[in-house]
């Protein structure tokens, strides 16, 4: 005889066996607090201690019981960055950044950077979760390209000897093969390469190579200058991390209020601004457009595609723009979608807490790709189907969503169907990942609250 757990689709052939499968997964939360009890009388203990909502007499759905608890207590206990807390820290980077760039503008050939900095990242989405630590920005290059080689073009010259040397170490251009005997390397899906006219200034030839400009000598250059603008500050690190477009400050802040210290991050990418459509790649699609109003396609067009130094040798084509666009009108009146990667980002945040590796490689940015996918793949359930009062639903499919791409190790880019977001990512991770969505949908499942 088989036993099937009430709240899931878990079968066991012993009650035993599922009276453990339920003392695991369920819970009893906290309405006010977010925090989870394994029986009632804890919850109430709980709640009579710390002068908290007391547990409702129970909601008849499962939808109502997720609302409860995801929207009105996790959501708004766990998620949310308060405003004093995001305009203090953002105004104190603010200012940093200012006076740095204003220094780095006027040493020598740094002219060729914008002193204005720009929001990018959660910076920009307004997708910023717990605390205000973490920012993203991009320093423009002032040079403006029209020439552009792109995937299935050639350069040549290479600089693999020393992929993801930090970025304290300097790297010379070193050619490996003869050009007669080799025609160069091939450009991959979804990098260019920045040509100039032959009359560039010497700022930029500098940094380039028969015309090309090279992101890692920018890389370097930029992490030089802001090295020497903040001239030995103890309470500044900057970190040589070549394998991603940013270059990582850590500033060691001290609250005057708690006299206790804390960590921002920010992460400074130089970046060109092109002419390159954000279609290039064959967006928008048909389904596309059943989800999108053509007002809102043209305004992710026109948010634009620029470069940003991800590869030693190429300039990767981010359409970081275009997400902030998306996601900026993503939702409509009472509707959940921001709300449900908020979750995810805040759980994401737990997981990492919790893995012996922290989920090394992966990052925020894949679940919103995994958000403009999901939304296109509900679009025949109706516009209800986003609703606020659907909360628990939208999550707990987000959750199978995004640990069946996992575990198939496929997530396209929604702006470039070519470029798989998960190849290169280590499979144990992608698994860990895919068991941290399913235990977490199980819990949910699970849920009560009287």
């Amino acid at each position: 005889m088989a036993f099937k757990c009430p709240y899931c689709d878990n079968w066991y052939r012993d009650k035993n066996i599922l009276k453990s499968h339920l003392m695991l997964y369920q819970f009893y939360p906290c309405l006010t607090c977010a925090d989870e009890f394994h029986t009632i009388n804890s919850l109430e203990n709980h709640c009579d201690n710390a002068i908290h909502r007391p547990p409702p007499l129970a909601p008849e759905s499962l939808n109502e019981k997720l609302q409860l608890y995801l929207e009105e207590a996790y959501y708004m206990e766990k998620v949310v960055v308060t405003r004093t807390d995001r305009r203090k820290s953002r105004v104190l980077v603010l200012n940093l950044l200012n006076k740095i760039m204003a220094d780095v503008t006027k040493q020598q050939y740094g002219e060729i950077y914008s002193a204005t900095i720009q929001p990018a990242g959660s910076t920009s989405t307004q997708t910023k979760i717990v605390k205000a630590d973490e920012f993203d920005f991009n320093i423009v290059l002032k040079q403006k390209f029209h020439s552009f080689k792109h995937h299935g073009k050639t350069v040549s010259y290479d600089l693999a000897k020393h992929a993801f040397q930090p970025l304290d170490k300097h790297i010379g251009m070193v050619k490996v093969w003869n050009d007669i005997d080799n025609d160069g390397i091939d450009i991959p899906n979804g990098y260019c390469t920045p040509e100039h006219s032959n009359i560039a200034a010497h700022n930029l030839t500098r940094l380039s190579h028969n015309k090309e400009l090279i992101p890692r000598w920018v890389q370097q250059d930029l992490y030089k200058k802001i090295l020497n603008a903040l001239n030995g500050r103890k309470d500044i690190q900057l970190k040589c991390v070549p394998t991603g477009p940013a270059i990582t400050m850590i500033i060691t802040h001290l609250n005057h209020c708690s006299n206790e210290k804390h960590d921002i991050s920010i992460d400074l990418s130089a970046s060109i601004e092109t002419n390159i459509p954000v279609g290039i790649y064959g967006w928008p699609r048909p389904e596309t457009r059943k989800v999108l109003s053509t007002e809102q396609i043209e305004n992710i067009k026109k948010a634009g595609i620029i470069l940003v130094p991800k590869h030693e040798r190429f300039w990767y084509i981010s359409f970081s723009k275009a997400v902030t666009s998306l996601m900026q009108f993503i939702d409509g009146a009472d509707e959940c979608r921001r709300i449900c990667h908020k979750i995810l980002k805040r759980d994401f945040m737990t997981w990492q807490s919790q893995s012996d590796h922290g989920l090394k490689g992966i990052s925020t940015y894949l679940f919103k790709h995994h958000l403009f996918w999901m939304n296109e793949d509900k679009q025949h359930l109706g516009k209800d189907y986003w609703a606020k009062r659907n909360i628990g639903e939208c999550y707990i499919d987000m959750l199978q969503s995004l640990e069946k791409q996992c575990q198939d190790k496929f997530l396209p880019n929604y702006f470039n169907t070519k470029e798989n977001i998960l190849a290169k990512k280590t499979d144990s991770v992608l698994k860990e990942l895919a068991n941290c969505c399913r235990e977490r949908r199980l819990k949910l499942l699970h849920i009560k609250m009287a």
